[in-house]
């Protein structure tokens, strides 16, 4: 498993009594080694948060950690789009598999899962 909440969500999921929350489930097939867990019902087509912190990483994109513990981090470098931390975003599934995060400025990136 690559880190602490990638493990400790496989953990959660394999060691609980109860389903996954479709909100812990979403975007996790993105996340490297971890499996996806079964929830029932459907998963939600979007997710509502705030984002807490902002980094940076090596290549230019932005990661951003949401008020539940999820990352997500841009698919491509996009200088002009601006993110703040505080800001109320909604990731959004779109076709194909993809994720798109929007704050309410209707500033959006394409993103992936990390954690």
């Amino acid at each position: 498993m690559g880190s602490d909440s990638a493990r400790l969500v496989c953990y959660d999921v394999l060691f609980r009594h109860t389903a996954a929350t479709p909100e812990e489930v979403f975007g996790a097939e993105q996340i490297p080694h971890v499996e996806t867990p079964k929830v029932e019902p459907e998963q939600p087509r979007n997710l509502e948060s705030s984002i807490t912190a902002i980094d940076q990483r090596p290549r230019g994109e932005l990661t951003f950690t949401l008020v539940n513990g999820q990352k997500w981090t841009q698919k491509e470098v996009e200088k002009k789009k601006r993110y703040t931390v505080g800001d109320r975003v909604t990731v959004e599934r779109v076709s194909l598999g993809g994720y798109v995060l929007t704050n309410t400025r209707g500033v959006s990136s394409r993103v992936k899962r990390l954690e």
